[in-house]
Parts: C-alpha cells; sequence; structure tokens
C-alpha cells in the first residue's frame, strides 16, 4: 500500500521495484497484489535465502490458493 501510495503522492507510476527476499513472502505478496491489480511494473527480486526453483513453487502455490479464495 506505501508503494500505490508513493505513485498515487508524487503522480508517479513506478516500471521497476527491487525487493530482497528472506523467506521471500513479502516478495511474493507484493507481486501477488501487483497481478491482482493488473499493475505493469515490473518486480525485481534478490534472494538472500533459497534458491530461484523453491521461491517460483511457493509463488505458484500461493498464486493458486489466493485465486481460489477470490472467486466469486
Amino acid at each position: 500500500l506505501d508503494i500505490l501510495q508513493n505513485e498515487y503522492d508524487f503522480k508517479v507510476q513506478f516500471d521497476h521495484i527491487v525487493i530482497d527476499a528472506g523467506t521471500g513472502l513479502t516478495a511474493m505478496a507484493l507481486i501477488l497484489a501487483f497481478s491482482w491489480l493488473l499493475k505493469q511494473t515490473s518486480i525485481h527480486v534478490v534472494l538472500i535465502a533459497g534458491d530461484s526453483s523453491h521461491f517460483f513453487s511457493e509463488l505458484a502455490f500461493f498464486h493458486s490458493a489466493f485465486s481460489t479464495l477470490l472467486q466469486e
């Protein structure tokens, strides 16, 4: 929400966001939220722990779970 507020306050649209990831949960939440909002921002994740295959596996799991929850 801070990112959206900053875009509004400064009348800009961020094309790229760089986020570091420990467990990756915050980065995944950002990716899923921006996807749900149809934002065209590129999100670059710097993995501090783990590897990309684990990150993408978890992202796919949460995407599926949230898609199920958000169905009307």
